[in-house]
């Protein structure tokens, strides 16, 4: 079974809390107990500090190969700027990214995330769906939306991070009391949810040391014996509700036992508190205010500290309270919801709501030596009851269960072009409710890029089966759609797909299968996909010849200036135009909109003027390999880009030598370009600082793509022709996106 371990709960906001620790811990346990499994982890790109730290955190264990990085464009926060774009298109991205993976199972670490940071989580948004489990902490802001969930749009984001949670198919809850919550107030079946408990991270030990003052407490101001409790600073954690307690405790008791409170606080809550020590008749000194402390010193509070104290009146787990007991503490906390099961001792609760209780048990601990005693010797017993591996082997179990029981075996990459369409719907669905900026349409351009070579170095290492390849293997290139353009070769698929015959109709020419008809085809389709063909933008074509081209384009309300050769300069009336009427088609659009939007200048492609203007996309159809060399069609493609706004889009097609990776045709009317040209082609592009979508050279399998016309060439069978006797060309169509 391949396990996917989504990480981000310990890249998050999150990572220094609870629930980062939780995360990390649980993940490396997965790995040290993963037997016969594969497991990988995914990490998010925007979270670029984190991603050493969690590397080299499983080094020892696996290598860091296993750890896939995806790419998206940032910033994504629910809650903060206006993320709306960047943040929808980041959860299609990420989800698209895991169904190329096709890993057996995905873990969520962390559902709930990315309200104010740039963690990305969703469910089901794509059509197809990994078999996924969720981490499930706890849903106390559900129970209590007045005091959490205070703001619409809060409340919005929340409530859809709990449809994911439900869209899940098995909720891992970190205690049984979390895990009756969600049957409860979820409605969800009992059996689509297990109790996997927690445990305390590693360095959470008993050592010798006797309670008392060391070296760290006093660097914190802490003077004498002292009563402890940890966690963040918000009411549930009910820290007013412990000084009350400390408060009412016999003078003498407090004059022999500072109370120290460990919790990350701002100027506002450390005002709150020690106003309510003042109204209380404490001096400052008798509570401690340490704030945010790290770990190591954690584990040194814990272990000098002479009692800890835990409650809250609401909890996931209460891993501090295992913590406190994992280095030996004494420990008593609150008797309401999951604490009961980690401190696992009746006589060891109190009410959190009433100050009595908690202050009457506080006192029996630090005064009567026989329970005192006992609650020290329970700790390391009942600590011992957790740890990680028992966590990860009951994760492991259940996601064993849950396959066998509802999954057949994983597909294969085959399916991965269906995957991408789907991808590619979901944005469309994206942009046509939400409009994006030309950079963030760059940006999003730029991520698909950068996810696709991480999918491929993760596919040369873990490919399943057939589909797993070694460094020294040659890429496998799915079959090009022109539903999902990339940079791609003509093949006879793409002429059964519905989208060509729309294009066709657009061009008002019948359908051939002729791969000059293909390049008009791919060209439009390109540039509607990338959202360049709307109304009021600008095109520059080169080489226009008498394509039908400018005429869709004007039909769309997109104003164009074409250029070609003067005649006069060719010697070849079918090369060149003598003005805006050679590319006027009555079938496409009226004159009066032609008229309107399109424009003739006579260009030479080698010596390009500078003052044609900047557009917001550019193209030229078979026209650079006619320009006397493969270094001049180089350098016409690089030059165009001048002509681009930043986040401009260029589309060239041009000849591919289909047999010949060194031998190829070169003239001064005619060069073919071979694979090896165009990968340099794109070496020096993406020089320039820009991004060229990446190259599929995927020839085709069916029998018109091994068919080769001869002289006199047929209309109709007209894919791959033989040029000079000896050399095999088809059109090959590239995408550039403009960046700087």
């Amino acid at each position: 079974m391949r396990i996917l371990i989504d990480l981000q709960g310990a890249q998050s906001g999150s990572r220094s809390r609870g629930i980062g620790r939780y995360s990390l811990a649980l993940a490396k346990a997965i790995v040290r107990n993963a037997r016969e499994h594969e497991v990988l982890i995914l990490l998010n790109g925007l979270f670029a500090e984190s991603i050493k730290d969690i590397r080299t955190s499983f080094h020892d264990t696996f290598g860091t190969d296993r750890c896939l990085i995806f790419t998206l464009p940032g910033p994504v926060a629910a809650l903060t700027g206006d993320n709306a774009w960047r943040r929808r298109t980041a959860e299609i991205l990420r989800e698209y990214f895991i169904n190329i993976i096709a890993p057996d199972a995905v873990l969520i670490t962390s559902m709930v995330e990315g309200g104010k940071d740039d963690a990305v989580t969703s469910l089901g948004i794509l059509k197809s769906k990994a078999p996924t489990a969720a981490i499930l902490f706890d849903l106390i802001p559900l129970g209590n939306p007045d005091q959490y969930l205070t703001g619409e749009a809060e409340s919005a984001w929340y409530q859809e991070k709990i449809r994911w949670l439900c869209r899940a198919d098995v909720l891992f809850a970190i205690s049984q009391s979390t895990a009756d919550e969600a049957v409860r107030m979820l409605h969800i079946d009992p059996s689509r949810v297990e109790n996997i408990s927690s445990a305390a991270d590693g360095i959470f030990l008993s050592t010798n040391i006797l309670p008392g003052v060391g070296s760290v407490a006093k660097r914190f101001g802490i003077q004498r014996p002292y009563l402890m409790h940890s966690g963040a600073f918000e009411p549930r954690k009910n820290f007013e509700g412990l000084i009350r307690a400390y408060a009412a405790l016999p003078e003498a008791v407090r004059a022999n036992h500072q109370l120290v409170l460990v919790c990350k606080l701002d100027m506002a809550g450390r005002r709150e508190l020690e106003s309510l020590m003042l109204s209380l008749g404490l001096a400052l000194d008798e509570v401690v205010l340490p704030g945010f402390v790290t770990d190591d010193d954690l584990v040194e509070l814990y272990r000098a500290c002479a009692l800890f104290v835990f409650p809250p009146f609401q909890e996931g787990f209460g891993l501090p309270a295992l913590e406190a007991m994992s280095c030996g503490t004494p420990t008593i906390g609150s008797n309401a919801t999951s604490v009961p099961e980690v401190i696992g001792r009746v006589d060891a609760l109190f009410n959190p709501a009433s100050v009595p209780d908690m202050s009457a048990l506080i006192l029996k601990a630090l005064t009567d030596a026989d329970f005192y005693r006992s609650l020290k010797d329970h700790a390391k017993v009942q600590a011992a009851k957790f740890s990680w591996d028992k966590t990860a082997l009951r994760v492991i179990h259940g996601l064993e269960k849950f396959i066998a029981r509802s999954y057949p075996p994983p597909q294969s990459a085959a399916n991965e072009a269906a995957k991408r369409e789907d991808m590619l719907e979901a944005v469309a669905e994206v942009a046509h409710c939400i409009s994006p900026s030309d950079f963030e349409i760059l940006e999003l351009a730029r991520a698909i890029e950068a996810n696709y070579n991480e999918l491929t170095r993760a596919k040369r290492s873990f490919g399943r089966g057939s589909d797993r390849v070694t460094a020294d293997s040659p890429p496998i290139y799915p079959e090009p759609r022109l539903e999902t353009i990339t940079s791609q070769v003509c093949t006879s698929r793409q002429f059964t797909e519905a989208t060509y015959d729309r294009l066709c109709l657009e061009i008002a020419q019948n359908k051939l299968r002729h791969r000059k008809q293909w390049e008009y085809i791919y060209i439009l389709r390109a540039l509607e996909q990338l959202c360049a063909l709307l109304p009021g933008s600008s095109g520059l074509g080169f080489g226009c010849g008498k394509e039908p081209l400018a005429a869709v384009m004007a039909k769309r309300g997109v104003d164009v200036l074409c250029t070609d050769l003067a005649p006069i300069e060719s010697g070849d009336a079918y090369w060149g135009a003598t003005n805006v009427r050679d590319y006027f088609y009555e079938g496409i659009c009226s004159w009066a909109e032609f008229e309107k939007h399109v424009r003739f200048r006579p260009v030479n492609m080698t010596s390009m003027p500078g003052d044609l203007g900047i557009y917001d996309f550019l193209w030229s159809s078979c026209a650079l390999e006619h320009l006397g060399s493969l270094q001049h069609g180089i350098d016409f493609v690089l030059a165009a880009n001048k002509y681009l706004r930043c986040g401009g889009i260029a589309v060239h097609t041009t000849e591919l030598n289909v047999r010949d990776d060194e031998d190829t045709y070169e003239s001064e009317k005619l060069s073919l370009y071979r694979k090896k040209d165009i990968l340099r082609m794109k070496e020096l592009v993406e020089k320039q600082g820009n991004t060229f979508l990446p190259l599929n050279f995927n020839m085709g399998s069916a029998e018109l793509d091994q068919y080769v016309d001869v002289p006199p060439y047929s209309r109709d069978k007209h894919l791959k022709i033989q040029i000079a006797e000896k050399y095999v060309t088809t059109s090959i169509g590239f995408v550039i996106l403009k960046r700087n």
